[in-house]
């Protein structure tokens, strides 16, 4: 009886295996997702839903986004906009928290997404980022990071803390940035950032 049982656990185990396998070689798409951290068309990157940081203006971009059914009114704060939403947004958004875009002179310097998407979400659906940086916290309690995918001018970045492992990066909760990196801070980027974690804390 007991072979039986553990016969029947291997068997199991393998099956179970197996379901997982399929699901993580199975390519993932997430329409609503995609709509948020991509390029619409007609919208050179980076881009979101229609604003460029550094092409549109100020006035423009708060048409562009009062526009949008996610979006409920922008509301103007000195250098800082203020996204409210509207109930239409997807439930990964995080509406309680602060979401703005910032004034560069007279143009969208970079916008600021809060989110409920952890790292693994993004990576699933856009693969691998060309470049990233990690920064220890002032107390040593944990560590900051951040994935730069470069083509779409999308940055995500969130904080985990000491000690850690590798695969608490894959839950790590996210916020978004929608900017273009400059040259010098992608010239100064070291993407070995998986391989030093265990270094790191």
């Amino acid at each position: 009886m007991p072979r039986r049982w553990l016969r029947l656990a291997v068997l199991l185990t393998a099956v179970f295996g197996a379901a997982v396998g399929l699901m993580r070689a199975r390519p993932y798409d997430d329409p609503v997702l995609r709509a948020f951290l991509t390029p619409p068309e007609g919208c050179a990157a980076p881009c979101f839903l229609g604003v460029q940081p550094g092409i549109t203006s100020l006035d423009e971009a708060v048409t562009i986004l009062e526009a949008n059914r996610w979006i409920a009114d922008v509301e103007p704060s000195a250098r800082f906009y203020d996204l409210h939403w509207s109930g239409a947004q997807p439930d990964f958004i995080d509406a309680d928290s602060l979401n703005y875009f910032m004034g560069d002179s007279s143009v969208v310097g970079q916008i600021r997404l809060r989110t409920r998407l952890r790292l693994g979400d993004v990576y699933s659906l856009l693969g691998a980022p060309d470049a990233g940086y990690w920064l220890m916290s002032g107390s040593g309690s944990g560590v900051f990071h951040a994935r730069i995918y470069s083509q779409l001018g999308v940055e995500v970045s969130g904080y985990i803390p000491c000690p850690n492992r590798r695969r608490d990066l894959w839950f790590m909760p996210v916020e978004v940035r929608v900017h273009k990196p400059s040259a010098q801070l992608m010239e100064n980027l070291d993407f070995q950032l998986t391989k030093q974690l265990r270094g790191i804390c």
